[in-house]
This record gives C-alpha cells, sequence and structure tokens, in this order.
C-alpha cells in the first residue's frame, strides 16, 4: 500500500529514468561501433539537409528501451 497518493507515478517515473539511462549506454555502444557518415543534400532553393547514415541498423532491442521508458511515463500520468 502507498502512503502518498503519487508514490506510484515517482516509482514508474524511476524506472523511465533507468531505461532512458540503458538507452543513452546502448547508443553509445552502437555509434562506437558504427560511427554515423554525414551527408548534406543541398536543395534547389539554398536549403540544406544533413542526414546521418550508418552501415548497419541498430538492434530491435533499442526500441524496445524507447517503448518502455515512453510507457511508463505515459501510464505516470494515470494516476
Amino acid at each position: 500500500m502507498y502512503l502518498n497518493p503519487f508514490d506510484g507515478a515517482r516509482a514508474k517515473l524511476e524506472r523511465a529514468q533507468r531505461l532512458i539511462s540503458e538507452l543513452g549506454d546502448e547508443e553509445a555502444i552502437f555509434n562506437r561501433a558504427n560511427p554515423a557518415r554525414l551527408v548534406v543534400h543541398v536543395l534547389a532553393n539554398g536549403d540544406h539537409i544533413l542526414f546521418a547514415e550508418y552501415k548497419h541498423k541498430p538492434a530491435i532491442a533499442i526500441s524496445t528501451l524507447v517503448a518502455d521508458s515512453i510507457g511508463n511515463m505515459r501510464s505516470a500520468l494515470g494516476v
């Protein structure tokens, strides 16, 4: 039983913070193993678009970290 009605929301937000930290770690590992190649496209109107190209796709586990952290933050709003 929670003593404060917002304890559950805080716990979900703390979990989201841990997942986001883990996501940062995974991103660093991915970038070290697979450095980006930056490509600039110049449009006819003179605007520039910068793309980061990678040789390999990130692991599917990275998308689950994103989804879980967003899910925890969203569910914290349902207090």
